[in-house]
């Protein structure tokens, strides 16, 4: 019997949170048909005992580790070509699967065979994960499943979270139909560039499965990606600008949507981290952001008011924002 369903976990030197992740899914098998899913893990050669760890606890998934560390986009790229499921979802290593809803994905998957993507909702968490309770917050509060061909409709729902791997579900058989999906390891968005690429054409159905299946732990500070801080710029400027702005254009997506979730995306992410970086007397920021930062958002008035007064303001400032101010904000948020 074919595979419905390949969870594929690339992974490196994660093995208290890969862990996790696996068993938030294994916990659940019970409740569907085993048959139908295959679970994988690409190692991108970790030397924290992860492979002693999964030989160990985790005997019958498929487990792959690679020789040297071969980055980030590469090793996403090689999970999709290990999988055999008629459908692939890359799972962060430090995100959790709720518990529930591998039989609610299973059900949707069955239901509609010709999604070329499917987006998952979810929640997020900070500290102890103790069930779906512990997320302060969801993405989209409706718990509504639903199938569209409009990529504008899926783009609303959707918004900067196409960047999140973990709720990114793409056809296998949209994605061997890539000429060259290698085209995109550098851009570190290679699932998002093969997400838009998989449905770019008008009949390319996309589905929405509403139920927050996957918690996003923001408490782990690693990215996972082959970058330093001060790096960001590039990542969430030029690829990020790369991905969202010019590639979706091309596979059909709004030039002027697509151009203010990115907007969005980086008045989210960008003032946080010039505060943490200048708090870090990191001197290195400020070439990276001349070079990838500011040739990006001065394309966005409306991102330059917001971010200049961050870049301009004294580290003295930023010092007392991530001190003071930041945990203030917290404590209110998470609450």
């Amino acid at each position: 019997m074919d595979k419905l369903l390949t969870i594929a976990i690339p992974t490196y030197n994660r093995k208290k949170h890969l862990k996790r992740a696996i068993n938030s899914i294994v916990n659940q098998c019970f409740e569907i048909d085993t048959n139908q899913l295959e679970i994988l893990v690409s190692d991108n050669c970790s030397n924290d005992g992860t492979k002693e760890m999964i030989i160990r606890d985790f005997p019958n998934i498929i487990y792959s580790c690679n020789d040297k560390n071969i980055g980030l986009d590469l090793n996403f790229l090689k999970c999709y070509n290990m999988a055999s499921g008629k459908f692939i979802l890359l799972l962060g290593s430090d995100d959790i699967m709720t518990f529930g809803s591998l039989k609610r994905i299973i059900k949707f998957l069955n239901s509609y065979k010709d999604c070329s993507v499917v987006f998952l909702n979810h929640g997020f968490f900070s500290g102890k994960y103790i069930g779906i309770d512990s997320c302060y917050k969801f993405w989209h509060k409706i718990d509504d499943d639903f199938v569209t061909y409009n990529k504008r409709k899926m783009m609303d729902y959707i918004g900067r979270q196409i960047s999140y791997m973990s709720c990114l579900i793409i056809n296998r058989t949209a994605f061997m139909k890539l000429e060259n999906p290698e085209k995109y390891v550098g851009t570190y968005f290679v699932h998002s560039n093969i997400m838009l690429e998989c449905c770019k054409h008008d009949h390319s159905l996309m589905g929405i499965v509403g139920y927050p299946c996957i918690a996003d732990n923001l408490t782990f500070s690693e990215s996972g990606m082959d970058s330093t801080p001060e790096k960001s710029f590039e990542v969430f400027g030029k690829w990020m600008d790369y991905t969202l702005c010019d590639h979706a254009v091309e596979c059909g997506f709004d030039r002027k949507q697509m151009r203010k979730i990115y907007m969005q995306s980086e008045l989210f992410k960008w003032p946080g981290l010039i505060v943490y970086l200048k708090s870090s007397n990191n001197s290195k920021w400020k070439k990276e952001f001349k070079t990838y930062g500011y040739p990006i958002i001065k394309k966005y008035p409306m991102a330059v008011l917001l971010v200049t007064p961050f870049v301009i303001m004294p580290r003295c400032v930023a010092v007392f924002i991530r001190q003071y101010i930041r945990p203030l904000y917290l404590r209110i948020k998470h609450r």
